[in-house]
C-alpha cells in the first residue's frame, strides 16, 4: 500500500467571484482546473455557496481521495477569495482573484507557492453519486483472515476506499491491496500477513503497517493504521 499512504499532499484552492455574466451568484457555484504542479498538473475542483451570510467551500481532488472535503477560513471581499485546507501539514492557503469567469491565484503551503486556474462550470452528475455505499454494507462473518475485505481510511481531507484480498496458501497468507482512489487496477502485494489468536498486523511496505484484533465472529478486524508519525483509526469488514 505505498500508493495508500496518506497522501498529505499540498493542496489548496479558491472558489470563485462575482462573474459580471452572474453577478448576482458571485463566487457561488462550481470550479474546475488545476494547480500547476511541476510536471504533473494537480487537477481540483471546488464548489462554494453562501448560507445565512456565511460562505462555505469544498473542495474536490480526484487523484487524493478528497471528495467534498470542507474547507476552513473561507473569505471573500470584493473580487479576492481565499481559504485553506485543514488538517493538512503545512497549512494550505489560497489566494486568488475572479476575472470574468476565471479565477486564477497562488496557493501556498510550506513555503512554496505554485499558480492555478480554476474555470466556472457545471458539477459533474458523478459527483452526486454516493461512492461509498457499498462500504457501508453489514460485515458477513467469517472463520480466519482469507477472503475479501474493504475499509474506509479517514485521513484529514483525504478517503481512500480500499479492498484488501488475503489468500490462505501452503506457505501461510498471502495479501493484495488495492486503493480504489489511487489506482484501482493495481493492486499492492503486503509484504507480510499475519494472524496470530485474534491479532492481525499488515506489514504494507513503505513504511506502511496495519494491526488490528479480529472480532468474535470474524466479521471485522478492528485497529490502527501506522506511518511515518501517522496513526488513524481504521477498521476492515469482511465483503467475502
Amino acid at each position: 500500500m505505498k500508493r495508500v499512504a496518506i497522501a498529505l499532499f499540498l493542496v489548496l484552492f479558491p472558489a470563485a467571484l462575482c462573474s459580471p455574466l452572474v453577478a448576482d451568484e458571485g463566487p457561488a457555484g462550481f470550479w474546475s482546473g488545476a494547480i500547476q504542479v511541476p510536471q504533473n498538473p494537480l487537477q481540483v475542483m471546488v464548489e462554494m455557496e453562501q448560507r445565512d451570510g456565511t460562505w462555505h467551500a469544498s473542495i474536490y481532488i480526484p487523484s487524493q481521495g478528497v471528495r467534498g472535503a470542507a474547507m476552513k477560513d473561507v473569505s471573500v471581499d470584493g473580487a479576492a477569495v481565499g481559504f485553506a485546507i485543514p488538517q493538512v501539514p503545512g497549512d494550505p492557503t489560497f489566494a486568488g482573484n475572479l476575472a470574468g469567469d476565471k479565477l486564477a491565484g497562488t496557493f501556498t503551503q510550506g513555503g512554496q507557492s505554485l499558480p492555478f486556474e480554476l474555470a466556472r462550470g457545471e458539477k459533474p452528475a458523478e459527483l452526486s453519486v454516493d461512492i461509498y455505499a457499498e462500504f457501508r454494507n453489514d460485515p458477513l462473518p467469517g472463520d480466519g483472515l482469507a477472503g475479501s475485505w474493504k475499509s474506509l481510511l479517514d485521513a484529514g481531507p483525504h478517503r481512500y476506499r480500499l479492498v484488501l484480498d488475503v489468500q490462505q496458501g501452503e506457505a501461510g497468507l498471502t495479501a493484495t491491496l488495492r486503493n480504489l482512489d489511487r489506482g484501482p487496477d493495481s493492486p499492492q502485494p503486503i509484504q507480510q500477513v499475519t494472524l496470530e489468536g485474534r491479532s492481525v498486523t499488515l506489514d504494507i511496505g513503505g513504511g506502511a503497517t496495519f494491526e488490528g484484533t479480529l472480532s468474535d465472529d470474524g466479521s471485522q478486524v478492528e485497529g490502527t493504521f501506522k506511518q511515518g508519525p501517522a496513526e488513524l483509526p481504521m477498521t476492515l469488514w469482511r465483503a467475502g
